[in-house]
């Protein structure tokens, strides 16, 4: 998955809270041609997902794409938890706040099976997705 992400408001007239921890805490990697990249971690780019879907998909279930990118990494990413344990504390308590808030939005977990790539594997999305939002996300 690929996703470009301007710092600057003006480059696309708008911006993020989470681009600079994003940017900032990118790993470069090289490419089997040589050539390297930042690779945002899989925590930041979940963060930066969850806020877009709030703000530019205005919380639609159904057409968010951002929704549907934050869905394809929980299901594809078994061990995202840990990872976004890892996280800054600003970062997990804001994926734990935005995540905690669709779990308890019955329109969200009714709609789940149809979010999914493929609708058998909504448990375990389910089932990830309260790991990253533990009730007591304080430290």
């Amino acid at each position: 998955m690929l996703d470009l992400m301007p710092t600057d408001a003006s480059v696309l007239g708008f911006s993020n809270n989470w681009y600079g921890e994003a940017i900032a805490t990118a790993q470069e990697i090289a490419l089997r041609n040589g050539l390297k990249i930042r690779l945002v971690s899989a925590p930041a780019f979940v963060a930066t997902k969850l806020e877009a879907f709030l703000s530019r998909g205005k919380g639609d279930f159904l057409s968010s794409h951002d929704l549907e990118d934050v869905l394809n990494v929980v299901d594809g990413r078994p061990e995202l938890s840990q990872e976004l344990a890892a996280a800054s504390l600003g970062l997990r308590q804001a994926v734990a706040a935005i995540i905690s808030g669709l779990l308890v939005n019955p329109d969200f977990t009714n709609c789940l099976p149809g979010l999914v790539a493929d609708a058998e594997r909504a448990g375990v999305v389910l089932e990830r997705l309260h790991r990253m939002a533990p009730a007591n996300e304080r430290e």
